[in-house]
Order: C-alpha cells, then sequence, then structure tokens
C-alpha cells in the first residue's frame, strides 16, 4: 500500500514543526525515522495517521489524500500505536486486544466469529495466548507492549505505525519488541513505520532509515547508505564514530 508524504508544512505558535516533510514509504518494508527530541518525527507519524492537519502539503494513501477518507476507511488501512497508550482500568488482555476489531464492527454489529479469529491470531502472534485472561495492568512492560501491539494487530490493516514502541522498556524488552515487529514484518509483509530513538536499534531492525531534524529530512536510505559520522553529526549535533559490523547487519555507532 503506497502511502506518500508530499512537501507537509505545519507551524505551530510561529515555529516550524514540519518544514517540507517529503517521504515515499516503501511498501512491505520497515522503516524507522530518528532524530534528536522536538524534530517532528512524532507530527510527521500522526500526519501519517491522519491525525495532524498540515498547514500545506498533504499525506496521500494508494494516491487518496487522507482528507478525503473518511476515520473509519483509514483505520481499516492503518494502524496507529501512539508513545504512551492507555490501559482501560481492569480490562483484560482480550478484551484489549478485540479493540482493536473496532473499525469493522458496526453499530449494531457484534464481534463474529471472524472477528474472534482475528483476535485468537493476533495474541498467537504476539505470544499472548496463555495471558489472554489475566488483566493486562498485571503484565510486565514488555508484555503490556506487546498486548498493545496485538491490538493494533487485530485492527488487521497493511500498514504499522510505532510511535517509540520501546519507550520505558528495558532493553530486553525493547528488543523483544522489535524483533517481534521485524518478524510481523517478514512473515506478513505488513508495511511498518516506527519512530526510536536508539540508533543502533534503528540499524539493526530497520530495512530504512530516515533522519529528520528541524522538521526537516536531512538523509533517507538503508543503515549502510546513511548512517555515516557525517550524517549524525549533522542530525545530531555531536561527533559520533560509526563501525560496521562484520555480519552485515547494519552499522554500530559510539561516542567519540
Amino acid at each position: 500500500m503506497a502511502l506518500i508524504l508530499s512537501d507537509l508544512r505545519l507551524d505551530l505558535s510561529g515555529r516550524a514543526i514540519l518544514d517540507g516533510i517529503a517521504l515515499d514509504i516503501a511498501p512491505g518494508r520497515v522503516t524507522a525515522l530518528i532524530g534528536p527530541n522536538g524534530s517532528g518525527k512524532s507530527t510527521t507519524l500522526r500526519a501519517m495517521a491522519g491525525l495532524v492537519s498540515p498547514d500545506s502539503g498533504g499525506v496521500s494513501l494508494n494516491g487518496t489524500p487522507l482528507p478525503q477518507m473518511s476515520r473509519r476507511e483509514i483505520a481499516r488501512a492503518l494502524a496507529f500505536l501512539p508513545q504512551s497508550p492507555i490501559l482501560p482500568e481492569g480490562i483484560t488482555v482480550r478484551g484489549l486486544v478485540e479493540r482493536g476489531r473496532t473499525p469493522h464492527l458496526g453499530s449494531f454489529r457484534p464481534m463474529t466469529a471472524t472477528d474472534r479469529a482475528v483476535v485468537d491470531r493476533a495474541l498467537d502472534r504476539t505470544g499472548l495466548t496463555a495471558l489472554a485472561a489475566r488483566r493486562a495492568a498485571t503484565l510486565s512492560g514488555g508484555q503490556r507492549q506487546r498486548a498493545f501491539i496485538a491490538m493494533t494487530l487485530a485492527q488487521d490493516t497493511p500498514v504499522l505505525l510505532l510511535d517509540e514502541p520501546t519507550t520505558f522498556l528495558d532493553l530486553p524488552y525493547q528488543i523483544e519488541v522489535l524483533r517481534l515487529v521485524r518478524a510481523l514484518n517478514q512473515d506478513s509483509g505488513q508495511t511498518v513505520v516506527m519512530v526510536l530513538h536508539d540508533i543502533n536499534l534503528a540499524c539493526r531492525f530497520a530495512d530504512r532509515v530516515v533522519g529528520i531534524r528541524a522538521g526537516q529530512v536531512l538523509f533517507d536510505g538503508t543503515p549502510e547508505e546513511v548512517v555515516t559520522g557525517t550524517s549524525l553529526e549533522a542530525l545530531y549535533g555531536c561527533p559520533l564514530t560509526v563501525i560496521p559490523l562484520p555480519d552485515g547487519r547494519g552499522p554500530m555507532v559510539l561516542p567519540e
């Protein structure tokens, strides 16, 4: 599914949050957006989800501008997981995942056998079947994030947008979540765009890395092509050392 961002511009309080963002998201690939805090990464992702209306430019999905699509149509094409999703009080893991079916349900249409099968598959793919009856609030950080990802999987969309899915997670849980995201992409061909702060994890788990600073795209390409000492210094404003890894799975970034 083609997702194209064309010259997105957005000003807030006289400050350019997005300053000409243009991206053509590669279908069936994992794209990581990196950059310093306040660079416009999350705003770019929210624009992709149709949650932010730019002052000019636009986002199109398979050639149709998002403003011409209903929220239900967008929700059937794009699943968006924010930085800090709200966990409803007392909800079970299954109940949370079932919420992903909302765009497919009418006002008076209850869950069907097909909907329940989609939920079962999402629980299975995220390794949560045995925990389905547990209250989601009792899960560990990594398990809880997997539950939210399962909810987006139950939405059954070709595009998955994740805003900092590893925030507040210890390193083992960060790796667990990103391995899951990568496996979902490889197994189903789902297009994934995610905002990440850790450059090394972005290089390890993404096919494509986009560097954003001050609302502009500074670089865009494979980790091997674009993650260099020069590009990262321009992005973050500090010198960094980039070392190619012997297994060919992206470079490693270290402070100088």
